[in-house]
């Protein structure tokens, strides 16, 4: 007998339902198989290695909210009170504010700011190297990173939160565990598409976003930073430019994890006085 574990909230047939019985759970599931000739398997028990990469990088993810929620405190308690400073930083030295500048009071709260800054940059620095540590030899760490933009730490981040790739049957699928894809809505035969699902792990999406956000700085281009340049160029909204190219490179990484396959980059397309030439 074939046993497959599957989640049943993420069945429309069954969410949709107002019938919450074992038998119509079991008849829903038994139509969409054999419609469909395959059920949205759970995750599978991950090896203690993996499990353990994505406790870092998911500690790492809590560490760099809790930096960016300590640093616009910071901001904001000097903007508060006027006083002026040369530019925002993200070390714990602030150029330009002196402590004769704020109240005695504020200038504590500030001065422990900055402590609890200077604690989650060690812990980040810390996380960080042992995350590169760890995708040294990693084969599918190597291929990730020839892509523009993605370094150990995000490619760490994207094989840790995708566990086993095989369990994803095509790229569309992978596309819509990242949560990258538009909510459809439809009604009287009209389908209208919405903002994204963001159903998948936000680790996910961070990684694929920032690897966007990296890639258009960089003088090598990708499929996905040409998809984005594209998107820009006939108007589209920055953020909705970015999130078309982070579902665009969903795909690639499924293609090449999914095959195990070499990142390649896209051709370039020659004048047509050298084609002539």
């Amino acid at each position: 007998m074939d046993m497959r574990l599957v989640d049943a909230a993420k069945m429309p047939e069954i969410w949709r339902s107002n019938k919450k019985t074992d038998r119509q759970d079991v008849e829903a599931m038994l139509e969409r198989w054999l419609v469909t000739g395959q059920l949205l398997e759970s995750h599978r028990v991950r090896p203690e290695a993996q499990r353990e990469l994505r406790g870092l990088t998911r500690r790492l993810e809590e560490i760099r909210k809790h930096r960016r929620v300590t640093l616009n405190r910071i901001h904001a308690l000097i903007d508060a009170h006027g006083c002026p400073r040369r530019r925002r930083t993200s070390s714990t030295k602030l150029e330009g504010v002196r402590p004769e500048a704020l109240p005695p009071d504020v200038w504590i709260v500030l001065d422990t700011l900055l402590d609890e800054l200077g604690i989650l940059i060690k812990q980040q620095q810390t996380l960080e190297q042992r995350v590169e540590e760890l995708m040294t030899d990693h084969d599918d760490a190597k291929r990730l990173q020839a892509i523009p933009g993605v370094g150990k730490i995000i490619a760490a981040t994207i094989l840790a939160e995708t566990a086993d790739i095989e369990r994803f049957p095509n790229a569309r699928a992978f596309a819509a565990y990242t949560g990258l894809v538009p909510r459809v809505r439809s009604s009287a035969g009209k389908a209208k598409l919405g903002n994204i699902t963001r159903s998948g792990p936000p680790g996910l999406r961070w990684a694929l976003g920032h690897a966007i956000f990296a890639s258009i700085r960089s003088k090598h281009p990708s499929a996905a930073t040409e998809f984005y340049r594209l998107k820009a160029k006939r108007g589209k909204p920055k953020k909705l430019a970015m999130t078309a190219a982070a579902h665009k490179l969903a795909r690639i990484v499924f293609v090449m994890l999914s095959r195990s396959e070499a990142f390649r980059p896209p051709r370039t397309r020659q004048p047509v006085s050298a084609k002539v030439a």
